[in-house]
């Protein structure tokens, strides 16, 4: 497979990241990752403004080569290179470059892009969710990033599987909602849907901010909210965004739930229609 490095495209199969760097030492780096297609609306925009802004916030210059135009022309690149048809991921990594230990000493970054098939569907239903109380999120300047500190995730996984559920929610250090272990986080009563806001530390999802969108121009916005996790007690519908798209859920610990698809419907029409 061909992937771009700092302009140039490698083999993956090529050394390409020395060991003392930085994202493999000390997590200092980003991430974003773009699912689209010739199905699905391209959302690369937004990621590229979030990992702008994420750069900006870690102190690290961005990139002056890694344009939005050149950008797209890489990806169209990897597309022809690996052969990629349907639906496809890129995943564009971005750290400092090496040099000092917790307290680097330079600002400049390098950053990775590769690509690979995407198999999974814009929208997944009947998943079961359940709640974590062991690892929760704490607001900071830089928690609505994607950052390459995940480790957090990464045990909230293993804890998904032992639990044999399809996902897991995430609370904040007061007991708010925050997020899905993968996803933004939103709940339906009724007709009105709710998230939590981003001072809870969650990730800035970039479907989250499209959903977010859609719903407020078709007059039904959602409304961000501080709320304990007895709220899921008594709503209707519970679904989760990232960038793969949308999850609905029919269980949330031993409450059914119903699916939220007609609030959605139109929505996922618009996600579908590049």
């Amino acid at each position: 497979m061909k992937a771009i490095f700092n302009s140039r495209s490698i083999d993956t199969s090529e050394p390409a990241l020395k060991i003392t760097n930085r994202a493999f030492c000390y997590g200092d780096g980003l991430f974003e990752t773009i699912v689209t297609g010739p199905n699905r609306i391209n959302l690369i925009e937004r990621h590229y403004k979030r990992l702008q802004e994420g750069a900006m916030a870690l102190g690290m210059t961005f990139p002056k080569e890694l344009t939005l135009e050149r950008l797209n022309y890489w990806i169209k690149e990897l597309i022809n290179q690996n052969s990629i048809t349907d639906t496809y991921r890129v995943r564009i990594h971005l750290w400092r470059d090496s040099g000092g230990q917790y307290t680097p000493l330079k600002k400049s970054s390098s950053y990775l892009i590769e690509i690979e098939n995407n198999h999974s569907q814009l929208v997944t239903g009947d998943l079961s969710i359940g709640l974590n109380t062991e690892y929760v999120n704490t607001f900071s300047p830089i928690s609505r990033f994607k950052s390459k500190n995940a480790l957090k995730y990464v045990m909230l996984g293993k804890i998904r599987e032992e639990r044999g559920l399809d996902d897991i929610i995430l609370i904040d250090n007061h007991g708010n909602l925050s997020e899905s272990f993968t996803s933004s986080l939103f709940w339906a009563k009724g007709n009105k849907i709710y998230t939590p806001g981003l001072e809870t530390g969650c990730v800035s999802g970039v479907m989250r901010s499209f959903i977010m969108e859609y719903m407020k121009d078709t007059d039904n916005p959602i409304d961000e909210v501080f709320a304990t996790h007895s709220t899921l007690e008594s709503c209707d519908a519970i679904f989760t965004s990232n960038g793969a798209g949308i999850k609905w859920y029919n269980r949330f610990e031993s409450k059914d739930l119903v699916s939220p698809m007609p609030l959605l419907e139109n929505l996922v029409k618009r996600l579908q229609q590049p």
